[in-house]
């Protein structure tokens, strides 16, 4: 899912601050959510798969990274499956590079 459109011409400076709601587990007989932040093409540049496992709830994640010009900033979000949990609000700042 698209977080914010591309920026044609230049690449941005991106901050992205995540806050667990829910802790992320996996309870026995079931996957954790898994959130990944990035760009086309390079789905994890933000946010890889690891960044939230095993989170609890009210952790705090920041993490920054380029983001390619003419590349939209994207989420890409694998809901739990049986018992497991896991969930997390989002902030992204992006800021042309001058």
């Amino acid at each position: 899912q698209t977080i914010l459109a591309d920026n044609a011409t230049k690449d941005r400076g991106v901050l992205v601050v995540a806050v667990v709601d829910e802790a992320f587990a996996d309870d026995g007989d079931g996957g954790q959510t898994v959130i990944e932040i990035g760009e086309e093409d390079t789905i994890d540049k933000g946010f890889d798969h690891t960044v939230l496992a095993g989170a609890s709830a009210g952790a705090i994640f920041c993490r920054g990274f380029v983001n390619t010009a003419g590349k939209d900033i994207i989420a890409t979000v694998s809901k739990a499956t049986g018992t497991g949990t896991g969930g997390a609000s989002f902030a992204v700042l992006a800021l042309p590079n001058s």
